[in-house]
């Protein structure tokens, strides 16, 4: 299914169907307040006003010989935005204000906030960020999408970018996970018993270390994996069995 997390009181829309042949379109259960469905064209927009878990329906589309379905995973969240290229903690996590000790808002930051309030999505914005990791991996562990916008996220050889934990959702967007290092599988992305889904994602130049490399960036156990519109260039094991 299509997955899709919009922030609280921001505009946002998604294609759920598109087609020449369609004449009509509708879908249940009922959108989350502030979203309208276009029964002509299938686009679902608005300003979401409710904080919402990803939640599944169902778009149905009329053909001429009958109706074809399609499901779609919708979620409704608080946003942040990353204003800092650092990798600095937040200064009080639980506090649902994404701030560290120099007063900005870090990618770091901005997850350890969302992962304090498991029973809310998240919206993570970065635009054209260049953000360095000093700090080791980043832990997601509830709903979550991070709008890349074009950021690059450099792990320096000194750990692998993020890592998923069990029941975790995480959606990835136009972004760009480079030099990503670890012993084991996924050099870039650790992903157990959780979901995945990347969009305009590229991995370069990430390395496991171990014969115990499978997955070289990606590591998905037990993980619906989602791709599209992605990119995997010179990534590498140290042993070629299990390379990938």
């Amino acid at each position: 299914p299509v997955q899709n997390i919009f922030a609280k009181g921001e505009f946002g829309s998604m294609q759920a169907q598109a087609s020449s042949l369609v004449k009509s379109y509708r879908i249940s259960p009922e959108l989350p307040k502030g979203f309208v469905f276009d029964e002509k064209t299938g686009e679902i927009s608005g300003t979401p006003s409710d904080v919402t878990l990803i939640n599944s329906y169902v778009v149905e589309a009329q053909l001429a010989y009958g109706y074809v379905s399609k499901i779609v995973e919708i979620g409704v969240g608080h946003g942040y935005k990353v204003d800092a290229s650092s990798d600095l903690g937040d200064s009080l996590v639980g506090d649902g204000v994404c701030l560290n000790s120099a007063g900005q808002c870090s990618l770091r930051a901005a997850v350890e906030e969302a992962n304090a309030q498991l029973a809310v999505p998240a919206v993570i914005t970065l635009n054209n960020k260049q953000i360095s990791l000093s700090n080791g991996e980043i832990e997601i562990l509830g709903q979550a999408k991070i709008y890349g916008n074009s950021s690059v996220l450099d792990a320096q050889f000194l750990s692998r970018h993020l890592s998923l934990g069990p029941g975790s959702q995480l959606i990835l967007d136009d972004i760009e996970f480079k030099n990503g290092r670890h012993s084991e599988g996924g050099a870039s992305i650790f992903a157990r018993r959780s979901s995945l889904s990347l969009n305009k994602v590229s991995f370069a130049n990430n390395a496991t270390t171990t014969a115990n490399g499978a997955g070289v960036a990606i590591y998905a156990d037990y993980t619906p994996l989602h791709i599209n519109n992605s990119s995997f260039n010179s990534n590498k094991t140290s042993l070629d069995l299990g390379s990938g």
